[in-house]
């Protein structure tokens, strides 16, 4: 299984990612706070990833859930693509711009 590595990174005027310098504890603390969020899925879809994937999800997920938090892997997946659409948001209207409506 690969290792997976995570970084707080700062958005410049650029828009570029800036790696910037915190220590593991508030690393741990700024995601849980962030990703750990209990989330009910009302109309859901069924999706495919690897297996890969799901067992380090799943692993984490669970140790999410060891620190008091109630969540489970669809509604973790939800909260990190609901993210990862807005912080890319201008980048995926631009690839929809030939289409008369904006996606998102």
């Amino acid at each position: 299984m690969k290792k997976i590595r995570i970084f707080r990174w700062k958005a410049t005027a650029q828009s570029m990612p800036v790696k910037e310098p915190t220590s593991n504890r508030q690393i741990a603390d700024g995601y849980a706070e962030r990703f750990a969020k209990p989330k009910k899925l009302k109309n859901r879809q069924c999706v495919y990833i690897s297996n890969d994937i799901h067992a380090v999800i799943a692993k984490l997920v669970r140790a999410l859930a060891n620190t008091g938090n109630e969540m489970t892997i669809g509604g973790y997946i939800d909260t990190i693509l609901e993210e990862h659409l807005q912080l890319h948001k201008e980048e995926i209207n631009e690839i929809y711009r030939q289409r008369p409506n904006d996606l998102l």
